[in-house]
């Protein structure tokens, strides 16, 4: 089975760095966040996990650098389990045009 990135031509990968797509638009509520993409007039919900993870995307990052940010935020977090979950918000983030791979 594909990726979504690799859908895209992209395939995520815990090395590929990814950051925000600047013509993104980031709403933050009380406890999610909102994205806007523009150019597909695309909204998307985020938790408080998945704000987190966008806030660090201010800089290119891998997907092992988000995971360790993740096990260092949070107690609770393994790395394998913060490896998978980091890796599937950044396939659906870049499939939806919010992210972009470098």
């Amino acid at each position: 089975m594909a990726t979504l990135g690799a859908q895209l031509g992209v395939k995520i990968t815990v090395s590929v760095h990814v950051s925000r797509n600047p013509s993104v638009d980031f709403a933050p509520m009380r406890d999610e966040s909102v994205l806007f993409q523009p150019e597909t007039n695309q909204f998307c919900l985020l938790n408080a996990t998945a704000t987190f993870l966008w806030t660090q995307l201010d800089q290119p990052r891998s997907v092992t650098e988000l995971a360790d940010r993740l096990c260092q935020c949070f107690d609770a977090v393994n790395m394998n389990d913060a490896l998978r979950d980091v890796e599937k918000l950044v396939e659906e983030l870049h499939s939806l045009q919010c992210l972009v791979s470098s």
